[in-house]
């Protein structure tokens, strides 16, 4: 495993998703397609750093139009963590502040981040790194030096947190690196590979939605590189009856 391929999103207009990611995040729009999964024409929208690496691509399924929305809770999927250089993030709070988003300060896991939430209220989160080889996307308006790496990770939302940190080292190989108050960092795959999965303990809100719905995190794909690994990951994780798909 090496580290993370791509986040998917549920979110509400396509404008406010491209207006967000482009013009407020610098990312770079590389494609847009149609989600094929049933019969509605939804848009399916890419944005990445500058080499459209794996490890560095959003993608977002625009729902308002079709009247679909979700529902955010535990067990699921709820933080986007995104890379920035270290040092940056004081631009991007001059940035973000700038362009109309309420942007909260906090100390985690022992480092600095940036708070603040795509428009249709998924969380986000710019977290300074050093030594990330992945160059950002500079078209967008952001100097290089504060361009946007990648994905860092993502937070998962749970109940049961010993089940979710034996799940992720057994069947997708994680190792465990910190633990601070109702938060467990792991690293899946190669460091700056976007594998980061931080898992918070969340027994107070109600299940969240798995199906498509406005406002909710879809899917964290990870880069199994080859099928030989994927066929192989893919036995890891049925081992314990999980169910997968076929693809």
């Amino acid at each position: 495993m090496n580290g993370s391929h791509h986040v998917t999103m549920s979110v509400g207009s396509a404008q406010e998703d491209v207006d967000f990611h482009v013009r407020t995040l610098g990312l770079r729009f590389i494609k847009r397609t149609v989600l094929f999964d049933g019969s509605l024409p939804i848009y399916h929208l890419y944005y990445s750093n500058a080499a459209g690496d794996p490890s560095a691509v959003l993608t977002t399924f625009p729902f308002r139009q079709a009247g679909l929305t979700g529902r955010r809770g535990t067990n699921q999927a709820r933080e986007v963590l995104l890379a920035v250089p270290a040092g940056s993030l004081d631009y991007w709070t001059g940035r973000l502040a700038e362009r109309g988003v309420e942007v909260t300060q906090a100390e985690v896991l022992d480092a600095r981040r940036l708070l603040f939430r795509h428009p249709c209220g998924i969380e986000y989160a710019l977290v300074g790194v050093e030594g990330d080889d992945r160059v950002g996307w500079t078209g967008g308006g952001v100097p290089a030096e504060h361009a946007i790496h990648g994905v860092h990770g993502v937070g998962v939302h749970v109940s049961t947190p010993d089940t979710m940190v034996e799940f992720v080292g057994d069947a997708l190989f994680g190792k465990e690196l910190a633990e601070e108050g109702d938060r467990v960092r792991l690293q899946v795959g190669a460091e700056h590979r976007g594998g980061a999965v931080e898992l918070v303990v969340n027994r107070t809100d109600d299940q969240g939605t798995w199906r498509y719905g406005e406002g909710t995190i879809h899917h964290f794909a990870w880069n199994a590189e080859t099928l030989a690994n994927q066929d192989e990951l893919k036995f890891a994780v049925e081992a314990p009856a999980t169910p997968t798909s076929p693809s």
